[in-house]
């Protein structure tokens, strides 16, 4: 209670009692204490919290700081108390006039953030930060508060993944295959940002749609058996297959290959030109060989001295069968009288050294008798050897 008293004094001037007056001041008593109890919590929190925690006036003043804002700087709370954060240096110079933004803001009883920003440390260090700061009334007097994180981590991983990002995207731009994802119900889950002109349709028209959704279903089915095939066998396997994009046919060979449980990595090379060669190779080889075939001089492929390859006109000149003849050493069908001359050519051509391009020489018919021939002869490559 709080009481109030005062004397009462008679006519005769003595005392003659008190007059007094109590009142019930509990809630006001606790209110106090409420009060006083709150800032001790509030104290103990801005002390003991994680992250940087301070105070400052309107003018940029520092009124306190917490534990871990001196750990973050590596100025103490004493070293700091009633310095200027703009003239403090603790805020790059490209920071200040945002700084000074975000003070007038406060200014006019607004929080502000999360803002970045890059502070210098007592040790010439920096920090990367992200704040965020808040007007409060503390003793009638409007201060404000400010909450420093320190996301020098955050902004490491994310500069790490920036840079793995764009390489991602330049590895994605150099390269020339299809690759994608797709489940084991045949959908596509992703396609990569490579070569968009092999795709049989667009990505957007493609993702989250299934096999039969987007190919005739003669091919949906084969795609499908081939993604699931890998699924269940848990290996990578290829295949070849044409598609008519914008009108042309291009060639791929696919391989999938086991990504997840459900999914296979899947990527498409385009060997439309290999296709092309390999056709025109075949087409090349046809037409040497049925000139091969019906010359009326003989031909054949000598290599490591075995006979290899012999057309019809040379079979007849020496009277064997394909059977009978290659295989054997060129030499069992050289007449004796011209075998030495004949091998030392042979040895010399492979050394590379040069001999008659045109000779006279004697064949053996397997009757034993001579056939005489002209012969050219000259070093080629046969399956990957000289011969």
């Amino acid at each position: 209670v709080s009481i109030s008293s005062k004397i009462i004094y008679g006519k005769n001037g003595r005392p003659s009692g008190i007059d007094g007056i109590m009142r019930d001041v509990t809630e006001r008593k606790q209110a106090k204490e409420a009060l006083q109890s709150s800032e001790e919590r509030l104290k103990l929190l801005f002390d003991a919290a994680p992250d940087a925690y301070y105070l400052n006036d309107l003018k940029g003043n520092f009124v306190d700081t917490n534990k871990a804002a001196e750990d973050m700087l590596g100025y103490t709370k004493n070293e700091i108390a009633g310095q200027n954060l703009l003239k403090l240096k603790i805020i790059s110079p490209k920071q200040i006039v945002k700084a000074t933004r975000l003070l007038a803001i406060n200014a006019l009883g607004k929080g502000t953030g999360p803002d970045e920003f890059i502070l210098n440390k007592k040790d010439g260090t920096t920090v990367d930060t992200e704040i965020r700061t808040f007007p409060v009334k503390i003793d009638d007097k409007t201060v404000v508060l400010g909450i420093a994180r320190d996301i020098t981590e955050r902004k490491r991983a994310e500069e790490a993944l920036s840079i793995s990002e764009n390489n991602l995207r330049a590895l994605f731009r150099s390269m020339k295959d299809i690759v994608l994802e797709i489940d084991y119900d045949g959908r596509y889950v992703n396609i990569a940002p490579t070569s968009p002109n092999l795709l049989y349709k667009p990505s957007k028209e493609m993702i989250g749609k299934t096999l039969h959704e987007i190919f005739p279903k003669s091919e949906a089915d084969n795609f499908l058996k081939f993604i699931r095939k890998s699924l269940e066998i848990n290996e990578s396997i290829t295949m070849e297959y044409p598609l008519t994009i914008k009108g042309k046919t291009v060639w791929f060979e696919g391989r999938a290959s086991h990504k997840t449980k459900n999914t296979v990595l899947y990527i498409a090379h385009d060997i439309t030109e290999r296709k092309k060669n390999e056709a025109a190779l075949k087409e090349s080889e046809e037409k040497y060989r049925n000139l091969v075939e019906r010359a009326n001089d003989g031909i054949c492929i000598i290599m490591d001295g075995i006979v290899t390859f012999t057309n019809p006109r040379l079979l007849e000149l020496w009277g064997g069968t394909n059977e009978e003849i290659i295989g054997s050493p060129f030499t069992n069908f050289i007449h004796p009288d011209e075998l030495n001359k004949l091998v030392e050519y042979y040895k010399k051509r492979l050394k590379g050294e040069k001999t008659p391009s045109i000779y006279e020489s004697v064949l053996l018919h397997k009757s034993g008798s001579k056939v005489y021939v002209e012969l050219s002869a000259g070093i080629i490559t046969f399956k990957g050897k000289p011969a």
